[in-house]
C-alpha cells in the first residue's frame, strides 16, 4: 500500500467498497495509519504485513530509490540495497479466509515481479 494515495483514490470511486491495505514497512505503515486518519477512512483495514506466497516471514529489502522502494526479490540490488529487515508475510488466501471476505471486485497489488506467484499460491 505504501503511504495509501492508491487507496485514497479508489475509496473517491468506489464509497461503498472495502478497501485493505497491506503495508510491511513500519515508515510507510505510520504515513499510510496517518492517511486513514486524516481522511476519515473507516472502510479501510491497514494490515502490518507483505503480500506473499505462503505465511512465512520474510527479508524486505529496502532501496536508495527515492520513492522508497521495497521488495522481498533479492532484484533491489539493482536499485542500491539500503537495508533489510524481518516482516511479517501473509497469504492471501489466509487473509480472505481470516477475515470471512466473500467476494473481491476490484484487487490491486504490487509485489515487484512476484505477482502470478501470489496468487498461484492463493487458488481461491
Amino acid at each position: 500500500a505504501h503511504t495509501g494515495l492508491f487507496a485514497l483514490h479508489v475509496m473517491d470511486y468506489l464509497p461503498q467498497g472495502h478497501v485493505h491495505a497491506f503495508e510491511p514497512h513500519p515508515d510507510h505503515l505510520k504515513r499510510l495509519r496517518e492517511h486513514k486518519r486524516i481522511n476519515g477512512l473507516d472502510a479501510m483495514s491497514i494490515v502490518a504485513a507483505a503480500v506473499s506466497t505462503d505465511n512465512a516471514s520474510v527479508d524486505l529489502h529496502c532501496t536508495r530509490s527515492p520513492l522508497g522502494a521495497t521488495m522481498i526479490a533479492s532484484k533491489s540490488l539493482h536499485l542500491g540495497r539500503r537495508s533489510t529487515m524481518r516482516v511479517r508475510g501473509i497469504a492471501l488466501d489466509t487473509y480472505i479466509e481470516e477475515h470471512g471476505i466473500r467476494t473481491i471486485d476490484l484487487m490491486k497489488f504490487d509485489v515487484e515481479g512476484a505477482e502470478v506467484a501470489v496468487l498461484a499460491a492463493s487458488p481461491r
